[in-house]
């Protein structure tokens, strides 16, 4: 009887230090994934010039995801669906960030053309490089001002010019800002006309964006297509559980059903990347 009793204490102390390591180490990964997405929005959001704090943007994702569960399960009454539209709510807000960091990112590269020629000219009529700056910060739009300004202000508090560029390239990572920084890296160690080399890497990026543009253009098609084709069987099943409440509840209430619904969501998926790589043509 001692012997039972001794030996439950030990599995039952054994059960207990597992679940207690478990909920431990879970915590601990939860937390680092927190703290890692809360860092990852910040920096976004820091990027693209959005006071918004990684706090809201999770109250934000929260509210959305619950909008968009509720309004699919009053308009279709099938909870699957409502489900997975809720996920799709809850990365709605980071989703608009990014997007958001990507227009800010595509209008600096386009402003960036412009800004190579008004460094050039100025270089030209005497200025020296730190004053080109100022003045793209002070006569041209944002976002190449708002970064401009910053690497100004970064070079008057003592920063060095690379280290300040370096920052620039970090905010913005962009391949054709790249080619700019390093070509003055290399014309500020071994020498060189910075006026030309301006005038080239304009010249280089204008055709570069014009290819880019007319590629865009030919593969709209194919990327609207793929938009459609994802969304079509959603649409249609939101629609017919409209129309028809009680059609497809077979569907979501059998075991083969819930098979064929996991089944064509991973096609979804796997056909929506499919598309996206390639449609996705590097220049």
């Amino acid at each position: 009887m001692i012997v039972q009793i001794a030996l439950g204490l030990v599995i039952f102390a054994a059960v207990a230090c597992f679940i207690w390591g478990a909920v431990h180490m879970l915590g601990a990964v939860g937390a680092q994934a927190g703290a890692k997405y809360k860092a990852g929005v910040s920096e976004t959001a820091e990027a693209a010039w959005l006071r918004i704090t990684p706090d809201q943007v999770v109250a934000l994702s929260l509210l959305s995801g619950f909008a968009m569960a509720l309004l699919v399960l009053l308009l279709s009454q099938f909870w699957i669906l409502a489900f997975a539209a809720g996920l799709a709510g809850l990365s709605l807000p980071s989703a608009m960030l990014r997007v958001a960091k990507r227009n800010r990112d595509a209008l600096f590269g386009a402003q960036l053309v412009d800004a190579l020629g008004n460094m050039s000219n100025s270089l030209k009529a005497g200025f020296s490089l730190p004053q080109a700056f100022d003045l793209i910060a002070r006569e041209m739009q944002p976002p190449i001002r708002q970064e401009f300004s910053l690497v100004t202000q970064e070079m008057r508090l003592g920063l060095p010019m690379e280290k300040a560029l370096g920052n620039l390239l970090n905010r913005m990572r962009s391949q054709d800002l790249d080619l700019v920084v390093s070509s003055i890296d290399v014309s500020r160690e071994v020498g060189g006309n910075l006026t030309e080399v301006f005038q080239n890497i304009s010249g280089t990026i204008r055709e570069r964006q014009r290819v880019e543009g007319k590629i865009r253009m030919l593969s709209a098609q194919g990327r609207l297509q793929g938009v459609i084709m994802t969304l079509l069987p959603v649409v249609v099943a939101i629609a017919i559980g409209f129309v028809s409440p009680g059609y497809m509840d077979p569907l979501y209430e059998e075991k083969i059903g819930w098979l064929l619904l996991a089944v064509m969501g991973v096609m979804l998926v796997i056909g929506g990347f499919v598309i996206q790589r390639i449609l996705a043509i590097d220049i």
